[in-house]
């Protein structure tokens, strides 16, 4: 629909000629208003957020549509409820912040013999980002948080003004995901196979703080460089169970949580791929 034009007066001191206005989520605080720069030919979208004190715009192509963390976790409770799992979500202060919700399943399977792992997802978005899905595994053993996520390009949500559409495409793909359960156990399994050796132990040295590595790993520091003194005669199952326990069990954010839970993941699977093609 047209702007009106007292809010066209405001961008127009931008340079930007507003032709169009969205408001589908405005009841949310968000604002799309489409539009050229200038005598720029290329069309925009400036995306308005606010709170009701504070407001913020960002540019982006004309086709981009924002998804507000409110649907997120709409959809991700919805998700919940169909599929029976519980949920722990990360609700932030600014709406514009990235949006986190972790669902933890009911079915387990087994890495070996008694060691049990439960199927989840993660939910995150970003009102100007992106809107993705993942999967983990959570280890059962001692519930310590342990997640290996995918990689992000294959789980984007496909956004839509259409809550129920969206709410519909989210949940085929994770009962698609949650039959893949097996799978994803072929990782953990592997990483059996392995011992922690000193190169692995100074590449996780340099990546993570000594006490997310303990007590697999002990750690000094030398002229700010941390520097390996020991490290324990483990297979890395048990180094990863170790680096997971540490971060689920510290004070940080979720999102921190998650993001340095697929540091570890990423390092060890690289470790493992390349172990593997030499063998």
């Amino acid at each position: 629909m047209k702007m009106s034009e007292k809010s066209s007066e405001g961008f127009a001191t931008l340079g930007f000629r507003v032709t169009d206005e969205i408001d589908e989520w405005r009841d949310y605080g968000i604002t799309e208003r489409v539009g050229r720069f200038g005598d720029n030919p290329k069309w925009y979208k400036v995306i308005t957020i606010s709170d009701g004190e504070f407001a913020e715009n960002v540019v982006k192509g004309p086709g981009f549509i924002p998804v507000p963390n409110q649907v997120a976790s709409a959809i991700g409770h919805r998700l919940a409820s169909e599929l029976g799992m519980k949920v722990q979500e990360e609700v932030n202060a600014n709406s514009n912040d990235r949006y986190y919700l972790l669902l933890r399943g009911n079915e387990r399977a087994q890495v070996e013999v008694g060691d049990y792992v439960a199927w989840g997802l993660i939910l995150e978005n970003s009102p100007v980002g992106s809107f993705r899905m993942r999967t983990f595994l959570l280890r059962l053993k001692c519930t310590n948080g342990l997640v290996a996520p995918e990689e992000p390009e294959q789980v984007a949500i496909k956004k839509s003004y259409d809550v129920e559409e969206m709410t519909k495409k989210v949940l085929g793909m994770a009962e698609r995901k949650r039959a893949h359960l097996e799978e994803k156990l072929e990782f953990f399994r592997a990483l059996k196979r392995y011992r922690l050796n000193a190169e692995l132990a100074q590449i996780l040295a340099r990546r993570f703080p000594s006490p997310i590595i303990a007590p697999s790993i002990t750690v000094k520091r030398e002229q700010g460089v941390p520097v390996v003194v020991d490290y324990e005669n483990k297979d890395l199952w048990s180094v990863y169970n170790d680096i997971t326990y540490n971060i689920s069990h510290r004070q940080l954010k979720l999102s921190t949580r998650v993001q340095w839970t697929e540091e570890a993941t990423a390092v060890l699977q690289k470790w493992v791929a390349n172990a593997e093609h030499e063998d």
